[in-house]
């Protein structure tokens, strides 16, 4: 090759380096704008369903953020109320965005406080230290979440006040995804405390609980939420309170509701550190306490860990051959 054949190339490759670089970024603005478009629109139909369904979802004061690798939503603050079941919340800042290489998933940022009504109850005010969920995208509609929450807090009345913390919660994580037709739930709750509007509760040992627990036919729960617990059915993989330092309660076994709310199951409750757990059920129950010790007492003359087979028959609680107590038809 000669010298002045080098020399054009060179040229040619500079001439179209840049050339190449505009025509990218000109795709890429346009798709990012594209997309834009596109997330107005679908925003606008997901109001007009929620309207026709006397629901209501404000973002005040929206704009688009993020170019050119990701895509955002930031609303100053976000209302939703639903008129038919007569709640309605609202909370300060929320930034939702989706990154360009990951367009089939969604982070969410929410900034408290925040505020929930509901009729026949007291308003409620919750605040949270970090408070961000992740959301699975389809095609139409949402096919997974996981929230993610730490140093929580809610209490009554619609701004704080001394005295009117219901509870904190130092951390959580829920996590639901759909499994062939089935909804999978699984949760983790870290340091749970009762504050200064439960006097009795107040004094008891933060409590940690975790749980995993599948709804059979549930998987469009995540559409629809659920609306009642009639004519469904839960295996409980595993259900764990810790409500002191080396006593816990774990359930597992599966569980149904029929037509009128009635229950029907068979579980495995398992007690360790019987006498500890005794006490503390005393002590948050005052008014039990002349029930809760004996029993406690003849299962702690068996041992000090236990395992409890119940059966639950139309509602009708058994432990054994023994009949315990009845739980009420639920909604």
């Amino acid at each position: 090759m000669t010298s002045s054949e080098g020399k054009r190339r060179g040229r040619a490759a500079f001439f179209w380096l840049p050339v190449t670089l505009l025509v990218v970024a000109g795709l890429l603005t346009g798709g990012w704008y594209f997309a834009a478009h596109l997330a107005r629109l679908r925003g606008q139909a997901i109001i007009t369903q929620l309207n026709a369904a006397g629901k209501t979802l404000d973002c005040r004061n929206a704009t688009i953020t993020g170019f050119p690798i990701k895509f955002g939503v930031d609303c100053r603050s976000v209302g939703y109320e639903d008129r038919k079941q007569g709640i309605s919340l609202a909370s300060g800042r929320t930034h939702a965005v989706i990154a360009l290489y990951s367009p089939f998933r969604m982070n969410v940022a929410l900034n408290g406080p925040a505020s929930i009504e509901a009729e026949d109850t007291r308003p409620l005010a919750l605040d949270w230290e970090k408070l961000d969920a992740q959301l699975s995208l389809g095609l139409n509609d949402v096919t997974g979440i996981a929230v993610e929450g730490k140093a929580l807090a809610i209490e009554k009345g619609t701004k704080p006040a001394v005295g009117s913390v219901l509870f904190q919660l130092g951390a959580a994580n829920i996590a639901a995804e759909p499994s062939a037709g089935d909804l999978d739930l699984a949760f983790t709750l870290s340091n749970l405390t009762f504050g200064p509007a439960w006097p009795v509760l107040r004094g008891l040992h933060p409590i940690d609980a975790t749980g995993n627990i599948r709804a059979f036919n549930g998987a469009g729960l995540l559409q629809t939420g659920l609306q009642s617990l009639r004519n469904r059915q839960f295996a409980i993989n595993a259900l764990k309170v810790e409500p002191g330092p080396d006593s816990s309660a774990a359930v597992t076994g599966n569980i149904s509701f029929d037509e009128n709310g009635l229950a029907d199951g068979r579980l495995l409750v398992a007690l360790h550190d019987v006498k500890a757990l005794s006490a503390i059920l005393a002590q948050a129950f005052p008014r039990e306490a002349s029930k809760i010790e004996p029993a406690f007492a003849m299962l702690g003359t068996l041992g000090n860990d236990q395992t409890l087979p119940v059966d639950i028959r139309k509602g009708r609680i058994s432990l054994g051959f023994f009949k315990i107590g009845r739980l009420p038809p639920v909604d």
